[in-house]
């Protein structure tokens, strides 16, 4: 998730951005959400397609194309003690207030649910000792046994990390070969899945979360950063026809239905966020550049972090009138997506961008005043 990642990615699109990326971002975003109620609303959608219960894998293509984003509007700006502390700056703002926010609205709703009687099914997923971490971002470094608080937050603890690694991660991906990069990224999931087994961790590599989250996230983020440079540097001169692209899309959701390893869909990934990226270089038209595409893939990141902070009251709700894994269950949770949908654009549009602005004037250095005379 991302920061879900940020958009203003260079070349093409509106005003400079690859929208075509934001709004697969979007769908991203939908498909973890999609997963997370089919769990907590018990929707039984594996009976119908074993893809709702893979979807979480598609953090991995967070992981991916927030490398590639930010390699294109980072990857050769970081180069002084100004620009990296810009950088920073962003990023940080990016993240963080939203995360701050769910933080502080689950503290909220827990503490009046507590006042009133409500008694949680779960309550260790609220022990306040574990706050402070939260708000450290350490959520994906493997120092807690299980995810407390917002639980998706922990791929933001990842690509925190990730972004603090930058500007190494870019500089070796400006001195090594498409075909050396994803190597590279290869041998960096290979080692992360050896230290797993050798730790005793049974859970797969691409479903690892708190369990040392941040090496899930390295390799695809260093790999998002050598396409990107791919991208850049016009190594690749074929433009693919967007009926490509979606034919990747349609292989990742076949591969996920079809119950295949989860790799064969990180591996179409990479495909799909290069194949959009060249699709939309090209000039080709697409009813994923449009207006509404753009202002979806903007709210992508809030509809990623603002569905578990509902989940809780709607889980609450439906398990008192006895609806969780009910028929009407399924009709709910389409009303209540369609709900955090519009949600996330108008928190987008009131809280992320303003506080963006509000974060990076702050820290913006100021000019000395003229001294007169």
């Amino acid at each position: 998730m991302s920061d879900v990642p940020a958009s203003g990615a260079q070349a093409g699109g509106e005003g400079g951005r690859l929208i075509a990326l934001d709004a697969f971002r979007f769908f991203a975003a939908c498909c973890v959400v999609v997963y997370h109620y089919n769990l907590n609303f018990e929707l039984g959608l594996g009976r119908w397609s074993a893809a709702p219960d893979h979807f979480y894998v598609m953090v991995d293509f967070f992981f991916i194309l927030s490398g590639f984003v930010i390699a294109l509007a980072y990857g050769d700006r970081l180069r002084s003690g100004a620009e990296l502390r810009a950088y920073f700056v962003s990023r940080f703002a990016r993240i963080y207030p939203l995360h701050v926010l769910t933080l502080l609205f689950l503290v909220a709703f827990i503490g009046a649910g507590a006042l009133v009687g409500f008694r949680s099914n779960d309550p260790a997923q609220w022990d306040l000792t574990k706050l402070p971490g939260q708000l450290l971002l350490l959520q994906a470094t493997g120092l807690y046994d299980r995810l407390y608080f917002n639980t998706p937050s922990w791929s933001i603890s990842a690509e925190w990390f990730a972004y603090l690694l930058a500007p190494a991660l870019f500089y070796v991906s400006r001195r090594v070969s498409l075909v050396a990069g994803l190597l590279i990224s290869a041998a960096g999931v290979v080692a992360f899945i050896l230290l797993r087994k050798a730790l005793g961790l049974s859970v797969p590599w691409t479903d690892a979360t708190y369990d040392f989250g941040v090496l899930r996230a390295l390799p695809e983020f260093f790999c998002g950063a050598v396409l990107a440079r791919a991208y850049q540097s016009d190594a690749i001169a074929f433009a693919p026809r967007w009926w490509m692209v979606y034919a990747v899309l349609l292989g990742v959701l076949a591969s996920l239905h079809f119950g295949a390893p989860d790799e064969i869909a990180v591996v179409l990934f990479v495909a799909l966020v290069l194949g959009a990226a060249l699709a939309e270089k090209s000039g080709q038209p697409s009813p994923l550049m449009s207006r509404w595409a753009a202002r979806l893939g903007d709210a992508s990141y809030s509809v990623y972090m603002l569905h578990m902070p509902l989940i809780i009251p709607m889980a609450f709700l439906m398990r008192r009138t006895g609806m969780i894994g009910s028929p009407s269950a399924m009709a709910i949770a389409a009303v209540f997506l369609v709900v955090l949908i519009v949600v996330s654009v108008q928190t987008h549009k009131y809280f992320e961008a303003p506080m963006r602005r509000l974060i990076r004037d702050a820290a913006r250095p100021k000019r000395r005043a003229a001294i007169p005379g």
